[in-house]
């Protein structure tokens, strides 16, 4: 059973997000790290289709320390690059 992937900031390491798949379907739960574990994303959590799950990441301050996120952010890069 895969319990989904985690997406980790390539420069300090730590986690970003992780994405879970949902059963029967082409949408994932996006899920951020709070103090040591996974939680939703928001009060009700987050489902979106791949792309939309990868935009959500890139733009939500919630997965971005303040005063240290780039004008560009490396999943907004990285999303960016595999777009046709």
């Amino acid at each position: 059973m895969n319990h989904g992937y985690s997406l980790f900031s390539a420069r300090t390491g730590a986690p970003i997000a992780r994405l879970r798949p949902v059963a029967e379907s082409n949408r994932v739960e996006v899920l951020w790290w709070r103090r040591d574990a996974w939680g939703p994303a928001g009060t009700f959590g987050a489902v979106f289709d791949l792309d939309n799950a990868l935009a959500f990441i890139a733009d939500e301050p919630a997965f971005w320390i303040p005063g240290l996120r780039h004008a560009h952010s490396p999943i907004k890069d990285f999303y960016q690059g595999c777009v046709a």
